[in-house]
């Protein structure tokens, strides 16, 4: 409140890409505003804090940590709804070795590079700076990766939706190398990819848009499901197709011929060369 109280007035649109300052502002000469601070550390003393009742019972609060405290097992929750699955621990390891297993899509390093990547995301985060296509915060904001950088994990969520359950591959890349640079991506394709006319956001967008739909008698639905799409789209087409998607869509900056090298840059940049 004391920061809205300085900076009264001076509204503006939030950078996208904010670094979050420790800097605590002093007490103001408002009184009103005082007053009001010390009034709420007041109410705050006299709350009187009681023990929350559980909403399990013993029986299951002793379940649940049975099930918790058992190494034999898996729980994560499934790849679609808010199901919790139970898996056999041998069983999850074997199926998403299998996956890595596929060298179409995987291939095992000698040696960590996360060291390397992270040394690639920097020299792409000063071309980019230098060539005056991102500002200083931004700048700050891709700079924030720990170093050493975390190494990203790889696990799955079960897709009990499916005949034969299977996982779901998911790289955990929370304080990783690219993680920065890849939320960099997304936000300047966000708005890219809402343009496009097959662009559904979720379920609920999917259902409003099938209900005004208006469709003949004799129309036929069709659905497809791609196995693994992910990793199955070819890496130069799609850097291709979002480049093009960007020059029609975007406010071209950075301009193509350098969104064109650094999109190649972070799609390659876990590239075993």
């Amino acid at each position: 409140m004391r920061l809205r109280y300085i900076f009264h007035g001076n509204d503006k649109e939030p950078h996208p890409f904010h670094v979050k300052s420790n800097w605590i502002p002093p007490v103001q000469p408002s009184i009103a505003l005082e007053r009001y601070f010390e009034n709420i550390k007041l109410s705050l003393a006299e709350i009187e804090i009681t023990k929350p009742n559980h909403n399990l019972s013993y029986n299951e609060h002793k379940a649940v940590k049975e099930l918790q405290n058992n190494t034999a097992i898996n729980l994560k929750r499934a790849d679609k709804g808010t199901t919790t699955v139970i898996v056999n621990k041998r069983d999850k390891i074997q199926e998403a070795q299998a996956q890595l297993d596929n060298r179409d899509h995987y291939r095992p390093l000698e040696n960590p590079m996360v060291t390397d990547t992270l040394k690639k995301v920097n020299e792409l985060i000063a071309q980019l700076h230098n060539g005056k296509h991102i500002d200083d915060m931004t700048k700050k904001w891709l700079s924030q990766t720990p170093n050493p950088p975390r190494i990203p994990i790889f696990y799955t969520l079960t897709k009990i939706h499916k005949p034969l359950p299977v996982g779901r591959p998911i790289i955990s890349g929370c304080e990783g190398p690219t993680e920065r640079i890849s939320s960099f991506v997304d936000h300047l394709l966000q708005s890219i990819a809402q343009k496009q006319t097959s662009y559904l956001k979720d379920t609920t967008d999917f259902i409003n848009f099938i209900e005004k739909t208006q469709v003949s008698n004799d129309t036929i639905l069709v659905s497809m499901d791609v196995t693994s799409l992910y990793t199955n789209i070819p890496q130069e087409e799609g850097i291709t197709i979002v480049c093009q998607a960007y020059e029609k869509y975007h406010n071209n900056s950075p301009p193509i011929p350098v969104w064109k090298r650094y999109i190649d840059d972070v799609f390659s940049l876990w590239d075993v060369r």
